[in-house]
């Protein structure tokens, strides 16, 4: 019935693995935990060694990392049940009937989505503040919150689909760094007229990057978004996007460009130190999608 798909890269998901194996054979299903490693460091993958001992799991190591779509697409294609979840490997499982509960949601036809929450209480590591504040303000929405927006919040950390529904779609291969693979996977969606359901059925993230890990990651992800842009493969639908436009429309983004240049070092402080900013956050991602889309001529 079930193939809960988990792309690895650098983190140790014995305590995942283990607790969704125990749900799986507390709910009297058939299923399957395919996880495949993705070029991850040798110490993680010495940690992971064990993994096939846990009752239902299959665990490949790639010999080179191939991106977060692609891997998605392998687990997907290899997956032997009709209900494929898809799980990103820095999540734990928060309620002891996480699986029942997808089970009984899944609809032919419906995408999925349980969402995700973060801890209440900050990290005490102070570098890893913003991608705390980011999580918990922007991305732990409420079902409520998310389903009045449903493919617009749609994140591939969390959700069940039918496989035949995912291979007409897919993740676009040609996006390998991280980055609005979920944004086209979720237009896609839209496109289709595929509906997604949003319930309350959240994994915990845990793995939070330091803020120079997260802001590299972000800067991929506007590079990422320029490139689509160019392609046309993205719109307005995109709120980075929305705001660019109506800039362009007005000729501000020259004005922009300007405040980028003369603050981006400021703005980089204030998101290192112990009190970031979203807002100057938002700004320093106007300010790079301005800067990369007009090196791309648009």
């Amino acid at each position: 019935m079930l193939s809960v798909l988990i792309p690895i890269f650098n983190y140790d998901v014995n305590h995942l693995l283990a607790s969704l194996s125990e749900q799986g054979k507390s709910a009297g299903i058939e299923f399957e935990i395919l996880c495949y490693d993705d070029g991850s460091t040798q110490n993680i993958k010495s940690l992971n060694a064990g993994l096939e001992q846990i009752d239902h799991v299959v665990y490949k190591e790639l010999n080179m990392n191939i991106g977060r779509s692609r891997i998605r697409n392998r687990l997907a294609n290899d997956a032997k049940h009709k209900v494929l979840l898809f799980m990103d490997c820095d999540m734990l499982i928060v309620k002891d009937d996480f699986l029942d509960k997808y089970i009984k949601s899944f609809e032919d036809g419906y995408v999925i989505v349980g969402g995700v929450v973060y801890d209440t209480k900050e990290p005490e590591d102070r570098s890893k503040l913003l991608r705390w504040k980011f999580g918990h303000e922007r991305e732990a929405l409420s079902t409520q919150g998310r389903s009045q927006r449903p493919y617009k919040s749609f994140m591939s950390g969390n959700f069940m689909i039918d496989k035949n529904v995912f291979h007409d779609i897919g993740f676009d291969e040609n996006i390998s760094e991280y980055g609005h693979e979920d944004t086209l996977f979720g237009k896609e969606l839209r496109s289709r007229n595929i509906p997604i359901k949003h319930i309350q059925n959240p994994l915990l993230h845990i793995g939070l990057e330091s803020a120079s890990l997260f802001i590299d990651k972000t800067r991929h992800s506007i590079e990422n978004l320029a490139t689509l842009i160019k392609e046309k493969k993205l719109d307005s639908d995109v709120k980075l996007v929305k705001v660019f436009i109506t800039m362009k429309r007005l000729f501000l983004t020259g004005i922009m460009q300007s405040l980028f240049d003369q603050h981006q070092e400021k703005w980089l402080n204030n998101l290192k130190s112990e009190n970031p900013s979203l807002r100057k956050l938002d700004l320093y991602k106007l300010g790079y999608l301005i800067k990369c889309l007009k090196e791309k001529a648009i």
